[in-house]
């Protein structure tokens, strides 16, 4: 008879995510803001200008994190995207 070790076993997909973090910087006066992105662990972030107003509206939650990435990062998004999808084939078995 042959036992599966793995039978009671259960797959978290949550954990086959791409990593990215996000943050706002201002300048000295805060007449400018930039929106600044990790994606996969990079040492150093991707920078855009944004507007002061959209920096709030970032901060304020009145977009979905991925929907502003994609916006100011749609390269980035893309990939990571792909590599989720990727992942989550994989572990279906297709």
């Amino acid at each position: 008879m042959i036992v599966d070790p793995l039978e009671d076993m259960s797959v978290s997909s949550q954990c086959y995510d791409v990593q990215r973090k996000s943050y706002i910087t201002y300048s000295n006066g805060a007449t400018m803001a930039w929106l600044n992105a990790f994606f996969n662990g990079k040492e150093h972030p991707d920078r855009v200008p944004v507007t002061i107003e959209m920096a709030w509206d970032i901060l304020n939650g009145d977009v979905p994190r991925d929907e502003w990435l994609k916006r100011f990062f749609p390269k980035q998004m893309a990939i990571c995207q792909k590599a989720i999808e990727e992942s989550r084939m994989r572990l279906l078995g297709f």
